[in-house]
């Protein structure tokens, strides 16, 4: 080949090059003119569907309230709207007073038991929560309807028959008399309380009654340790005393020391 040929090789693979470039270029342009509207929905419309569904589901649908139960907390049940409320703060022992009674109150009024329940009941409910530690997460209805008994009930004086012994010899010693005994250290209306919030109910001749085993012993039944304390809730007032698991079993079969 001619020295001319090998000069005007490169001439000619440039303006080749620039051609088929600007061919390529003139293609590309030519593809993103022809998209598909199905093609533009699907890259432009399907987020803009997810984010419309999110906010509908985050949101909620303009125009529609969702629809809210209209029938009204039972008198009876402190359970549900009022321990619900509370904090854990608020409900042990060493806690604020102010704070728990105030949530009670508050829930009360809400619930609209506050005819029901005065000052007084209200204080009584917070000092019942309190003393025994009541876990309003785990508290099942039927304590609640308990608490809110001993908040509405007198603490009869006539139990102080059954803790008049000054010593564990004393306490025997009666109870061999038909008096049951509590230890002299123990707080008698604390075991009653408990035994109402936890213990088997049996109702009887217009009194109910509550069966409980507690984790040691209470005191003396006919001359014999007992863990067993009946409660009596009847009218406004409560009592209770040891009991003998000899006589617990006429009401609660099947109950052991």
């Amino acid at each position: 080949m001619s020295p001319e040929g090998n000069l005007l090789m490169p001439k000619k693979s440039k303006k080749q090059s620039r051609k088929k470039a600007a061919h390529s270029v003139q293609k590309a342009g030519g593809n993103r003119a022809t998209i598909s509207p199905k093609a533009l929905w699907i890259k432009l419309g399907t987020p803009a569907l997810f984010a419309m569904i999110a906010a509908l589901l985050f949101f909620g649908i303009p125009g529609i309230k969702p629809k809210l139960s209209s029938s009204a907390p039972s008198s009876q049940s402190l359970a549900s709207g009022l321990l619900a409320s509370m904090s854990e703060s608020c409900a042990y022992a060493g806690s604020n007073d102010d704070c728990l009674l105030g949530k009670l109150q508050a829930t009360l009024e809400k619930a609209g038991d506050a005819g029901l329940y005065g000052d007084k009941q209200v204080k009584k409910f917070a000092e019942v929560i309190r003393n025994h530690k009541l876990d309003p997460i785990a508290l099942t209805k039927e304590q609640g309807d308990r608490a809110g008994t001993l908040a509405k009930s007198e603490w009869a004086t006539n139990n102080f028959k059954h803790q008049k012994a000054r010593t564990e010899v004393e306490a025997k010693s009666y109870s061999l008399d038909g008096e049951a005994q509590y230890y002299p250290r123990d707080n008698a209306k604390h075991l009653e309380e408990a035994s109402i919030l936890y213990g088997q109910s049996k109702v009887k001749g217009g009194a109910t009654y509550y069966f409980h085993k507690h984790p040691g012993t209470v005191g003396f039944a006919n001359g014999k340790p007992t863990r067993w304390v009946r409660a009596e809730v009847s009218g406004n007032s409560y009592h209770g005393h040891p009991r003998d698991v000899k006589d617990v079993v006429r009401d609660i079969p099947g109950a052991t020391e």
